[in-house]
């Protein structure tokens, strides 16, 4: 009855044995004013809609917390609906490390371990801040 959940990342990842690298943003532009109704930036919208979205980044670094650590990820706060555009692909940055940089880092590493991924240490680059980007790191 509840199947329909599997075609999201938050139900179905926990499930996936091979290692997998998560990209995503944390305030969806397509969610924002397709499914909540919010014409605005997400920066500039009302309290309210900025707290849902706090709300939702922050069960979303939960969701991300709680999977094992061979899964990597890179979770910024520039809003968008799809992260892999070519300016994104250098020009996201989180503490430094571009999306880029840190998929290459992530991926030689799961590589180089194959099928004896230990999945020690998680590589993820997740955004700590609400809404606008912390620090240096750019959208």
């Amino acid at each position: 009855a509840d199947g329909w959940h599997c075609m999201f990342g938050a139900a179905a990842a926990p499930h996936v044995q091979t290692p997998l690298f998560v990209l995503n943003s944390k305030y969806d532009t397509w969610q924002q004013k397709a499914i909540i109704g919010a014409n605005c930036s997400i920066a500039a919208c009302d309290a309210k809609t900025q707290a849902f979205w706090v709300d939702y980044g922050h069960e979303m670094v939960a969701n991300l917390t709680a999977l094992p650590a061979r899964h990597g990820a890179f979770l910024t706060n520039c809003p968008a609906h799809c992260q892999t555009g070519m300016t994104n692909w250098d020009a996201a940055t989180i503490g430094g490390t571009s999306m880029k940089q840190a998929f290459l880092s992530w991926y030689s590493a799961a590589s180089a371990a194959r099928e004896a991924w230990r999945g020690d240490a998680a590589m993820r680059w997740v955004e700590t801040c609400d809404v606008h980007s912390c620090g240096s790191d750019t959208c």
